[in-house]
């Protein structure tokens, strides 16, 4: 994990401070580099710096095929929705995403199953 020095934003006080009393100063700088590098270690697998609510990879942190793997996603879980009963003609799931606040861009997908007697009268959905 590589931690980036920068200067502490703007809680750490201004420039006054700084020169009055530089222990507060030093201890809010290392407050917040370690922050910054727990932060990078939970969101980021220490491969990148969070900004705002998304992971910025590190070069290291890019696979053979050139994808970033520094912030894998986790794989949704699905279940039979408990405000829906199931009945002989229909089964609702429900799309549970494990989303942490930070490092994840998901994607709805709507899901539906429909027997088809001949495969030339199939329709396609397309969610629109």
């Amino acid at each position: 994990m590589i931690i980036r020095p920068s200067l502490p934003d703007s809680s750490c006080g201004g420039e006054g401070q700084r020169t009055e009393n530089n222990c507060n100063f030093l201890t809010c700088y290392l407050s917040q580099a370690f922050k910054s590098a727990t932060m990078s270690s939970y969101w980021c697998a220490g491969k990148g710096d969070v900004i705002d609510n998304w992971c910025r990879c590190d070069l290291s942190a890019f696979s053979k095929d050139g994808l970033p793997n520094c912030s894998p996603l986790r794989k949704p879980v699905l279940r039979l929705a408990p405000h829906l009963e199931p009945s002989s003609t229909m089964v609702a799931l429900e799309w549970l995403d494990v989303e942490p606040l930070i490092g994840y861009k998901i994607s709805d997908y709507i899901i539906q199953h429909k027997r088809v007697e001949d495969p030339s009268e199939a329709e396609i959905y397309t969610g629109r």
